[in-house]
């Protein structure tokens, strides 16, 4: 029940709307409206850019290759409609998978990890955020 009142009591465009719940046979039901594009989930399946564009950074940190400025304008569609992430400028190879790179101040504000507008070094972790934003 703490979640239908945590539901019930939020109002906002890109929140699922709560209608209410319902109880049978011992089973607490949620009611709300049915959406029938499916989840974002099956919208990757479906159109796999961002899968393809995930696949691309798995293989730069698995490479030890930390992006250092994804966003969607570093993000080309091939006459294959196929995804492909460019813009090395600010890429930096690392030692190893957990090493941080030294960039520092340099980048795109909007898709930065708030610990870059501090002056941290970018990282396999700023990039996933930057990823993450994008999309």
């Amino acid at each position: 029940m703490r979640e239908a009142a945590a539901w019930r009591s939020l109002q906002h465009p890109h929140i699922l709307k709560f209608f209410g719940t319902f109880k049978r046979n011992k089973h607490l039901y949620f009611v709300s409206p049915f959406i029938d594009n499916g989840t974002l989930v099956e919208y990757i399946v479906l159109h796999p850019d961002l899968c393809e564009t995930a696949d691309a950074l798995r293989y730069l940190h698995a490479n030890g290759v930390v992006h250092g400025d994804i966003k969607g304008s570093n993000i080309l569609i091939d006459d294959n409609v196929r995804c492909l992430l460019c813009d090395f400028g600010l890429s930096k190879v690392t030692q190893s998978r957990r090493t941080s790179t030294s960039m520092r101040g340099v980048g795109t504000f909007r898709w930065q990890s708030p610990e870059l507008w501090f002056d941290a070094p970018k990282s396999f972790s700023s990039d996933t955020y930057a990823f993450a934003i994008t999309i």
